[in-house]
């Protein structure tokens, strides 16, 4: 226990009261702020009033739990739901009530369903198609030698997202959805009026266009075999031999289509960053990729034996300010924490970056450290919910399905990039912007090279 959250037990007898923060301004609450920079939202109230603070948002007053005690407590209660919570915003531009919105039997039959899509067995079906989009994108990066490297992973990430859920050649380079997954994108931070010359109103009809590629592949894979993600969740069977229908099918591949284009980009482009900032540890990735990883085919027994790099991707997704919180939960009947009483129908959020900073579990906190994750330290394992970059909870609760994908994405990009090849940032502002997942400002420029072609320095030979 922390003893920040020691003063808080301390100070707790009865609830009588809400807890500390503030409200803002009448209606809109503090909800430009949340919007504007959600990760400097949290730490700011995080230092100022603890694990749990209030505040007004989007109209709904609203509570913040920050810590692993805290953030244990909202992921475990039964009293806290995802039902009916989220902002009508993300309700429209997700369709309907795909996992991250719905709760009890209906959120654990899907969830159990959609995890099949993600078990060792579907990965290593999905680690050719994977290869082999990384591995035509670095013969254009080691051709082009300069460029900003933000954008290309961006290509990368909507080429496998297409690959494996709407059955696209990964030969293909069709980047035809890039522009409609970027609009799609900015409606999650626009003002929710829906007009066709509006960001909100173009983001729907981007929706719209995604669904329609969404429903074509899933007939086509009705029809046929094809071993990618979307094969695997159409397999997918619960005990009593049922499976998703066509539309629970359509508004989870839109969830997972959305999440994955984020949430491989993101990891990679700071993965990248992070190697070329700190040599050492590039040079020690390097070493046991050469040393662990063979020419030819990679499968997921490969990637597994790469203990250091993973504990690298680790620490890339906790020492980054990828995701700021959960998604938006309700509180079902009145809850009582360290002392506060919140009242039903307030809204919750369980703060993730913030939480993965907490001195009393990981040492200097502010530093990319990877051998904290290593089995002389362990420093993850010291506290449940800890180390949560995909939410955390149990793995059939709202814990993020593709967690573990992300982190072998992550390997697998790696070996390609530390086995033959190496780079440098020229002079730039890495310095992330205050976006919703915040990347650096300049786009990551990056100087490429294969390894045969810049000499290594003495202090980066292996």
């Amino acid at each position: 226990m922390s003893k920040e959250t020691a003063n808080f037990k301390n100070q707790a007898g009865k609830p009588k009261t809400v807890p500390p923060g503030s409200l803002g301004l009448p209606f809109i609450g503090e909800t430009i702020s949340f919007i504007t920079n959600n990760h400097k939202f949290f730490e700011k109230r995080h230092r100022k009033y603890g694990p749990i603070f209030k505040s007004k948002i989007l109209g709904h007053k609203t509570v913040f739990f920050i810590g692993p005690e805290a953030f244990t407590f909202f992921v475990n209660n039964p009293s806290i739901t995802r039902e009916d919570s989220n902002p009508s915003l993300v309700q429209k531009l997700f369709a309907g009530p795909s996992l991250p919105m719905v709760d009890g039997q209906k959120h654990l039959h899907v969830k159990r369903l959609v995890l099949q899509a993600f078990d060792p067995k579907s990965m290593n079906n999905y680690i050719p198609i994977i290869d082999q989009i990384i591995s035509h994108k670095i013969k254009e990066w080691e051709q082009r030698r300069e460029f900003t490297w933000i954008p290309e992973f961006q290509k990368a990430a909507l080429l496998i997202a297409m690959s494996l859920l709407l059955g696209s050649d990964p030969d293909s380079n069709n980047l035809e959805l890039k522009p409609v997954i970027d609009t799609f994108w900015k409606g999650f931070t626009a003002i929710p009026i829906d007009l066709p010359f509006t960001t909100f109103g173009r983001a729907l009809r981007a929706r719209d266009q995604l669904l329609s590629h969404i429903d074509q592949s899933i007939q086509d894979h009705r029809k046929s075999s094809y071993k990618d993600m979307l094969g695997s969740l159409i397999a997918a069977e619960s005990e009593d031999g049922s499976g998703l229908d066509d539309e629970q099918l359509r508004l989870e591949v839109l969830h997972i289509f959305f999440s994955s284009y984020a949430g491989i980009y993101l990891p990679l482009s700071l993965l990248a960053m992070s190697l070329a900032k700190s040599p050492d540890i590039m040079k020690r990735a390097r070493a046991e990729v050469r040393e662990k990883i063979p020419d030819g085919p990679l499968d997921l027994e490969q990637l597994n034996k790469l203990t250091f790099l993973d504990q690298v991707s680790r620490e890339v997704l906790r020492s980054n300010r990828l995701n700021a919180s959960t998604l938006t939960a309700r509180i079902k009947e009145p809850i009582h924490y360290l002392g506060y009483s919140v009242p039903k129908d307030w809204r919750a959020y369980g703060g993730i970056f913030t939480t993965m900073q907490d001195e009393n579990v990981f040492t200097r906190p502010d530093e990319f450290d990877p051998d904290r994750f290593g089995p002389d330290r362990t420093e993850d394992t010291k506290q449940e919910n800890s180390y949560i970059p995909q939410g955390g909870g149990p793995r059939e609760g709202h814990r993020c399905p593709g967690e573990p994908h992300v982190n072998w994405v992550m390997k697998l990009v790696a070996v390609r990039l530390l086995k033959n090849y190496t780079w440098e940032l020229p002079p730039q502002n890495l310095a992330l912007n205050s976006a919703v997942f915040p990347i650096p400002k300049d786009n990551l420029k990056v100087r490429f090279y294969k390894t045969a072609d810049k000499p290594v320095m003495a202090k980066d030979k292996v």
